[in-house]
């Protein structure tokens, strides 16, 4: 299968629009040598996703640029621009700021070192001034995915033997997803779960050999949250018990019990009927004998 081709159910494309707090065409998410020479400085960019099938992911593909700092310069250099990417898988945790689910350092699942191939997509963004690739990676080990937990994904570059303090590796921005994604930056601390990190607002460009879906996030005013999985739609907002949280989310998040896993809260169904007593025994008659016998 060609990933990078695949149908929309496994695809967040580029849209080549500016987003993010930069207002640029995608994210910078690379390791580079700073000023003073061998100062290593760190972004990232994460994205979050849900696969609809449990199953594996071997293959992903996605989009991304070299410019020079977030102006309009290209700084690709075919024979110095060399790619080293990790993609790593993570598990998240509650952001204390944001109030939803972020990646976190602490709970990386899987991380990978990949040579992707590269191409040129024939696209360039910023005003004309720079090409789009498209890069095809297999990973060295199949990632094992279940259907309705909630992913990240984060694709960084290794660019310090570039010889550049200002060139980086950008991930393109996407708008088909649920419209956010969260980028680690080195001046704000060392894991996205620090305070300070920001949330995009764009997905970033992908594609994975599963089908997955953006997760739709509901945060409630006691702080707790929910995600809306592929079986859970809008249409599915029954709240049988009132309390302003729709059922299917009262149960994940084990507000409410449901032992016979019938998707109804258990405090929502009528109890079953108590059993009939049992029937009354038969009279016997006493010890010692059989029955009255009248005298003559």
């Amino acid at each position: 299968m060609e990933i990078c081709t695949a149908t929309a159910s496994q695809c967040q494309l580029p849209d080549y629009q500016l987003h993010g707090s930069g207002s640029t065409p995608g994210g910078a998410s690379d390791n580079w040598d700073d000023n003073p020479p061998g100062t290593e400085r760190t972004i990232r960019h994460a994205d979050d996703f849900i696969v609809t099938t449990s199953g594996a992911i071997n293959q992903v593909c996605w989009w991304g640029y070299y410019g020079d700092g977030p102006s309009t310069s290209d700084c690709f250099d075919p024979l110095l621009s060399t790619d080293d990417f990790t993609i790593t898988f993570y598990a998240g945790t509650m952001h204390p700021v944001l109030n939803r689910l972020v990646p976190d350092d602490s709970m990386v699942l899987a991380s990978y070192s990949v040579s992707p191939t590269r191409i040129s997509s024939g696209t360039y963004v910023q005003g004309g001034q720079i090409e789009l690739f498209q890069y095809t990676a297999a990973l060295p080990q199949s990632f094992a995915v279940t259907a309705g937990q909630c992913y990240w994904i984060e694709i960084k570059n290794d660019t310090r033997s570039w010889g550049s303090t200002s060139c980086h590796w950008w991930w393109a921005w996407s708008d088909d997803g649920n419209g956010s994604s969260m980028r680690q930056h080195f001046n704000l601390g060392d894991n996205y779960l620090d305070a300070s990190q920001t949330r995009q607002i764009a997905d970033l460009s992908l594609c994975l050999d599963v089908a997955w879906t953006s997760p739709t996030w509901i945060t409630y005013d006691d702080g707790t949250f929910c995600w809306i999985d592929t079986d859970c739609s809008p249409e599915n907002e029954a709240d049988c018990n009132s309390n302003g949280i729709q059922d299917w989310c009262d149960i994940n998040r084990g507000t409410s019990q449901d032992a016979n896993a019938n998707g109804i809260p258990d405090g929502c169904e009528q109890p079953p009927p108590p059993p009939p007593p049992p029937p009354p025994d038969e009279e016997e008659d006493p010890p010692g004998g059989g029955g009255f016998v009248k005298g003559g």
